[in-house]
């Protein structure tokens, strides 16, 4: 398994969000990661996988354009632009059929090749006026 976190922060975004390949949240999250969003908290693989369930029932098509990653240690951060089409239903916020771009950072900290923390902050205001404008 590896261990970069470079390389793991790559796993989670090409080949989980982008190529969409859930079932390896279990092998790229730990049963007790924190994963801090605009929205609030989850925990464990289990909340790793409803929020990935979330947005990509809302956002069927998304994508995370990579930007730039840097890494260091057991840390990375990752700036992204997110793209998708509002298709579904995103907690109270019925689908709009709107396209968005909306510009995103992750930051990861890993263990033993498995994300512990995760922190994701966006532009929501951006987000909430391209879904709703």
């Amino acid at each position: 398994m590896a261990q970069d976190p470079r390389a793991l922060t790559l796993r989670i975004l090409r080949e989980i969000w982008n190529a969409k390949n859930p079932s390896l949240i279990e092998e790229l999250y730990s049963n007790d990661c924190v994963i801090h969003t605009p929205d609030g908290e989850v925990k464990g693989v289990e909340g790793s996988k409803r929020l990935y369930q979330t947005y990509t029932s809302a956002f069927p098509d998304l994508q995370f354009e990579i930007q730039q990653i840097v890494a260091e240690n057991d840390t990375a951060s990752a700036q992204l632009l997110f793209t998708g089409t509002h298709k579904g239903p995103l907690g109270e916020i019925p689908a709009s059929g709107k396209f968005v771009k909306v510009a995103n950072n992750c930051f990861f900290r890993f263990s033993g090749g498995q994300v512990v923390r995760q922190q994701g902050v966006w532009d929501s205001l951006s987000f909430m006026q391209q879904i709703k404008g």
